[in-house]
């Protein structure tokens, strides 16, 4: 038998040679029968016409079967024999990937099922007319040919390779031979050389005498076998042979003295196409093998989790894990290093933080399945890091928790280089997670072996009615493999004061020393208690303003699977109550009560001077009720209905001649959208305000429209992107638009509400502007994470002319500049500090002032 590159001659399997490479199983009695010991090439499946088991457990023991072998030797080549029914009942079960070719003696047959199922056809002929079978299968499009009860001995075999591994062109039309078998001699034409070749069989026991009629002035030469007697006599157009006795096997070479006419030649190129389950069976292989040597692992893993708004705010939390993976045992983490942003936890003991995950799958993509789980299909070609690949996209055929997305297959090993992925069916809180892993070698100890050594992943989950992108990036290094001392390693640490963490068929969960021993426990988000305090401070303050209290964040509240956020801080209170589950439909409701007694004074200008006589201070308080209906793993629609009240009164130098605005209530309707993929978080919201009550306000010259009702547009978008070590930029833009707004409802600029930097949460208003702000962020010597911000905004004005009418008044612009640091101080406390200046406005008086606060948390 032989493989060949060329496609001259189909491939050819001598069943009867001694030491075969091939092997026969009749099924079902060499089903559970133990596997022969030896390598082997090809694989032929002999199936009873009888034989009509539960077809999907067949399929299921077949491929085993054949995976099983193909772990032996990732090329051999699979042929079935068995009724066309079999072979149909077989391949709903998905076996066509694991089947290389139909065998057939008379009638072929290839199933629709299997878009490129080849035919392998088993004949009996005599020695002599071993080649022309093999010209006449090719020509039909046979890829293997079976020979029984014929020796293919190693001189006939290596004549046939010379011929396949030759470019002889196609079957020429074959002269009338004389003293010769017409089947015994066969002649190619190449019509690219206006070369002929001739195979032809000798005779071992005498001369042979042959001729035939072809062109004038043939020149022959031997191509095989090297050395061998052979006269030729040319006679015009007839050439005479003479072949020496003992040679059984000649191949020749044939160049005319004269070349014929130029000749149109039809060149039939088959388009390659390949079988993407193929593939996935010969990557199966791969993973078998690689399993095999696998007994364990140790190796560091830095996980970043990066929680990105699409106003820009981000938070930043970095773990270091020794990951423990041993063979058919659960994954365990050793919990060496935490870090908030770039600022090291510096005590023994570390906060629990909720654990939120994405259910574990059902089924993955790549594993031999009965539930006919994915469908695959082939997707071209590509390069990944240098080598070349196969892409493949995979789909579940059947909803439920699993992926959809595509693999990257190693053209060479048949390895899975990259796979991406977003996985559907997911349970609340999580909405959404898309992944790209990528793999590769990793040698240790002179030994390689096929690893996962990094990890993207971009989850979407709710948090007390809040949609957060989290970015996890995951980096491995420092591998070791099959360490005799794992399980030693494993027990030390249990008895520490690590933080450990067991991989579960429900994901992570904490493993807690108590009494001397690990207890798996089930609680996956504790929740979290903090104490607050500190300073606030702005322009439009008399004070700094004191800050005291309490957060406390509970995701399973009232063991119902609520969510819970509660901020106590004296002043000002914000308390959120939230169902991730609304309906069981994946949907949330969220319910926030905003108390506030902070009155934030609303300064006044006119033609950019600022007028104290029109100063009003503002109290505002809210109750916001929220629906959020996930449209998919990256979109979210939300409704909202809020109810705020708006107290007014006079500020130190407001003029006696200046009417408060009547304090009334806001009803607000609210609708928005969000986008989250990959760094990229964006946001659209649209809302319409109708006040309770809304009288004439102001100084008696007052020339402003009387709008009970207004409307307003808000566009958010940001993009961040992680450097090396603890940096990270990013940049965001706002856009915000009005319409029949007032000073009272117009857009301001401050702390708290469409930031920049220095000014402070009033005096500056705009029915329309844009907002840009870029911020790069670094984590110096473990102990400190340094923020510097740049920010800017143009704002727009309508303004009433003599006659009343609003017109386009010139942009006003600001810009900023924020510093903030954070790290670990005493007794378990973050820190924070973050100041703002104005550098430039161009409202006089703005510019040049401060806004900030110092703020600490202490976890407890």
């Amino acid at each position: 038998m032989a493989q060949q590159a060329r496609e001259t001659l189909p491939r050819w399997i001598d069943l009867d040679q001694p030491g075969s490479r091939s092997l026969r199983l009749a099924i079902p009695a060499d089903l559970d029968r133990a596997l022969p010991d030896r390598d082997i090439d090809y694989l032929l499946i002999e199936v009873d016409s009888g034989w009509a088991p539960a077809w999907k457990d067949a399929a299921f023991k077949l491929k085993s079967l054949i995976v099983t072998l193909k772990t032996r030797g990732a090329e051999v080549a699979v042929g079935m024999e068995a009724a066309p029914q079999q072979i149909d009942a077989l391949l709903e079960h998905e076996l066509a990937a694991y089947i290389d070719g139909y065998v057939f003696t008379d009638d072929p047959y290839i199933p629709e099922a299997d878009e490129t199922g080849k035919l392998w056809q088993r004949v009996e002929v005599p020695k002599a007319r071993v080649l022309q079978t093999l010209v006449e299968a090719s020509s039909l499009g046979i890829s293997h040919v079976l020979f029984e009860n014929i020796d293919i001995d190693d001189t006939h075999d290596a004549f046939l390779k010379t011929i396949s591994a030759t470019r002889t062109g196609s079957l020429d039309v074959q002269p009338e031979l004389a003293n010769m078998p017409s089947e015994e001699a066969v002649f190619f034409f190449d019509p690219d050389s206006g070369n002929y070749h001739l195979g032809v069989y000798g005779d071992a026991e005498r001369d042979r005498l042959f001729s035939f009629r072809l062109a004038e002035g043939l020149k022959p030469t031997l191509l095989h076998p090297e050395k061998a007697d052979f006269r030729h006599k040319q006679y015009g157009r007839l050439s005479e042979f003479r072949l020496s006795a003992g040679e059984p096997y000649y191949f020749f070479v044939l160049e005319p003295s004269e070349r014929s006419g130029t000749m149109e030649s039809i060149e039939i190129v088959e388009q390659k196409s390949i079988d993407p389950y193929e593939l996935v069976v010969k990557n199966q292989v791969f993973k078998d093998r690689e399993r095999q040597k696998f007994e364990s692992l140790v190796v560091l893993e830095k996980q970043n989790y990066r929680y990105q708004a699409a106003s820009g705010a981000t938070i930043d939390v970095t773990f270091y894990d020794t990951l423990v993976l041993r063979k058919d045992r659960p994954a365990e983490r050793i919990r060496k290093e935490l870090y908030f942003g770039g600022v090291k936890w510096p005590y023994s003991k570390l906060p629990e933080l909720p654990l939120i995950q994405p259910e574990k799958l059902q089924s993955a993509p790549m594993d031999i399945d009965l539930d006919k789980s994915y469908a695959y299909s082939y997707a071209g070609e590509d390069t990944i890091d240098g080598f070349k690949t196969w892409k493949v996209r995979f789909q579940p055929k059947s909803e439920g928790d699993f992926l959809s997305g595509t693999v990257w297959f190693d053209q060479e090993t048949g390895a899975h280089r990259r796979i991406r992925a977003i996985q559907n069916g997911l349970e609340p809180p999580v909405i959404g997670n898309e992944m790209i892993a990528d793999f590769d070698w990793v040698e240790d100890d002179g030994e390689r072996f096929w690893v996962q050594v990094g990890e993207r992943n971009l989850q979407i989950i709710n948090v007390v009615g809040e949609t957060i992108p989290l970015q996890i990036d995951t980096k491995r290094s420092e591998y070791q493999f099959n360490a005799s001392d794992v399980d030693h390693m494993l027990a030390d640490a249990y008895q520490g004061d690590y933080q450990i963490l067991r991989d579960t068929v429900g994901g992570f969960r904490y493993l807690k020393l108590k009494d001397g021993k690990r207890v798996l426990q089930d609680d996956t988000v504790p929740p979290q208690k903090f104490l607050l305090g500190g300073v606030f401070m702005e322009p439009s303050l008399d004070f700094p303003l004191p800050l005291g209290g309490f957060n406390y964040t509970d995701l399973d509240f009232m063991d119902r699977g609520w969510q819970a956020n509660f901020f106590v801080a004296g002043l000002i209170n914000d308390l959120i109550v939230s169902n991730p589950d609304f309906l069981g439909m994946g949907w949330d409701l969220t319910a926030e009560v905003f108390a506030s007694a902070v009155r934030f004074g609303d300064e006044f200008y006119v033609n950019n001077e600022e007028d104290e006589t029109q100063e009003v201070e503002n109290l505002r308080e809210s109750f916001n009720l929220t629906l959020g209906i996930p449209l998919n793993s990256f979109f979210k629609f939300s409704a909202n209905y809020s109810l705020a009240y708006n107290d007014y009164s006079d500020a130190d130098d407001t003029s006696e001649d200046f009417v408060l605005p009547s304090s009334h209530f806001e009803n607000i309707g609210r609708v928005g959208l969000k986008f989250n993929r990959g760094r990229f978080v964006s946001e659209l919201q649209y809302e319409f305000v109708k006040r309770s009550e809304w009288e004439a306000w102001g100084l008696p010259d007052n020339t402003e429209p009387l709008e009970d009702s207004y409307r307003t547009l808000q566009f958010d978008a940001s993009l961040s992107r992680r450097l090396k070590g603890f940096q990270s930029i990013q940049a965001d833009v706002r856009y915000l638009k009005g319409w029949d707004q007032d000073r009272f409802s117009r857009f301001e600029f401050g702390f708290f509400e469409n930031r920049v930097s220095g000014f402070g949460s009033a005096g500056i208003e705009a029915d329309e502007a844009v907002r840009l702000r870029f911020e790069y962020d670094v984590g110096i010597k473990d102990i400190l994470q340094f923020s510097v911000s740049l920010d800017g905004a143009r704002t727009w004005r309508d303004l009433p002319d003599e006659s009343g009418v609003l017109r386009r008044a010139d942009p006003v612009d600001l810009y900023g500049i924020g510093l903030a640091a954070n790290f670990i101080g005493p007794f378990r406390t973050i820190m924070r500090f973050d100041v703002g200046y104005g550098i430039d406005s161009d409202l006089e008086d703005e510019a040049g002032k401060f806004t900030g606060q110092i703020v600490f948390l202490r976890i407890f």
